[in-house]
């Protein structure tokens, strides 16, 4: 199990909140990322020092 951080992004760019979640793996953690994000424009994963991803949250939105 890994400690990741989720990073919410606002519409400026600049990191609006923050989430420690626990996952078994990156994918996982890029899974339930989303959800943690309400209504802003992304939302970015990282584990210590590495970007795990980013993911668009109009583009997440749309897919969905």
């Amino acid at each position: 199990m890994a400690t990741y951080r989720v990073f919410v992004i606002g519409s400026d760019d600049h990191i609006v909140g923050a989430e420690v979640i626990d996952c078994p793996t990156d994918d996982d953690a890029m899974t339930l990322a989303p959800s943690l994000g309400g209504d802003h424009k992304a939302v970015e994963v990282w584990e210590l020092a590495r970007r795990v991803g980013r993911v668009d949250l109009r583009q997440f939105a749309d897919a969905t």
